[in-house]
């Protein structure tokens, strides 16, 4: 056995399982500051997904964000579009958020938010 080609494969087994390991949660969206918005958003692993069933009215420069008791907000990318599935990648300091939001950058409030239970 070649120790070099094994390590690699060690690193990448250990982040799989890492990344796996990491408990799901999910909430409802609810809209804020006069919008709406409904559907599942969930974080498992090291994703952020909003579910088939997400609807927003829609906003200016509108983000996917996350946050962890109310501490700092966090982007995770310019929101795609307005209904259905689609996931964002979180960071390695924010895989463990307790809230997505749908946050608009040009103004700097929330649109909606999800508390992940």
């Amino acid at each position: 056995m070649n120790i070099l080609k094994t390590i690699p494969s060690l690193a990448a087994a250990s982040l799989i399982i890492l990344s796996t390991s990491l408990p799901s949660q999910a909430g409802s969206l609810k809209g804020d500051n006069g919008h709406v918005a409904s559907g599942n958003a969930s974080r498992s692993g090291n994703m952020v997904k909003l579910a088939n069933n997400f609807k927003f009215d829609g906003g200016p420069d509108v983000y996917v964000a996350v946050k962890k008791q109310g501490k700092k907000l966090q982007l995770l990318g310019k929101l795609r579009k307005n209904t259905g599935a689609q996931s964002y990648k979180l960071t390695s300091k924010s895989t463990d958020a307790d809230t997505v939001i749908l946050w608009c950058k040009k103004y700097g409030v929330a649109l909606g938010q999800a508390s992940l239970d």
